[in-house]
């Protein structure tokens, strides 16, 4: 009876060891998979602000053409940066989104997304520039009620291309 005992524990350590281990593979390729698809969109992006140097793409016929006169900017990270004063100078920014609470500036306010459709601040679009959380960020606005059209920057960088 000792035995079978040990026996039983031995199986249940070396199944439990097999689980932890197939579960760890798969969390493993899955963090790979993103790590992979970020790098993609940050050198597409190089791509496209090169592009946009040399005059090639720009915001003011991707707003005019989509009659966008006012935003809210979802990330205000390093591609805002590079990129505000193109599109503060061809659209106003209502209001920034940001998953935590930040003042980027004093006279634009910033919002976390939960609370997206009690903001009375109306605007025409959500522009998305954190580049490596585009479709987290589609997917929290979509759950937080947004019914904003949202609009990743890239979209807008290959306008007329």
């Amino acid at each position: 009876m000792k035995y079978i005992v040990i026996a039983l524990i031995i199986v249940f350590m070396f199944v439990t060891l097999i689980f932890l281990l197939r579960r760890s593979w798969f969390f493993y390729k899955e963090i790979n998979a993103k790590s992979k698809d970020n790098n993609i969109k940050m050198e597409l992006l190089d791509f496209l602000f090169t592009l946009y140097a040399k005059g090639e793409c720009g915001f003011k016929d991707y707003f005019e053409a989509k009659h966008i006169k006012k935003i809210a900017v979802y990330g205000s990270g390093r591609v805002f940066n590079l990129l505000r004063d193109e599109i503060e100078a061809n659209v106003t920014i209502g209001y920034f989104l940001n998953s935590y609470r930040c003042d980027n500036d004093n006279i634009i306010p910033t919002i976390t997304p939960e609370y997206i459709k009690d903001i009375d601040i109306k605007v025409d679009a959500i522009i998305v520039t954190s580049v490596g959380f585009m479709e987290d960020i589609h997917d929290k606005l979509e759950k937080n009620g947004n019914t904003i059209p949202v609009i990743d920057i890239d979209e807008i960088l290959y306008f007329g291309d």
